[in-house]
């Protein structure tokens, strides 16, 4: 068994899915942008691409598909790059 596939099974045992983990990263950084951006009167010059960033994070979980290196990152996934 690889390292990696140890982690999986401690998070599985745990009641934790790599996809809980990716969920977790993606709403960290959507908290990040929660204010001012999810303010419908918030003007900005660059507002919809802000707005665009949190719809991608949002539809990571439907599009992506995490897995675990051998030291238990992340990986297989493409992150939207912040405006």
């Amino acid at each position: 068994m690889t390292r990696a596939e140890g982690i999986v099974k401690f998070l599985e045992v745990h009641g934790v899915s790599v996809m809980d983990l990716l969920k977790k990263e993606r709403n960290s950084l959507l908290e990040k942008t929660d204010t001012p951006w999810g303010l419908a009167d918030y003007q900005h010059p660059n507002k919809q691409a802000w707005l665009d960033y949190r719809q991608a994070l949002r539809d990571l979980p439907e599009t992506a598909e995490p897995q675990l290196d051998e030291n238990g990152q992340l990986i297989n996934i493409v992150w939207p790059e912040e405006p």
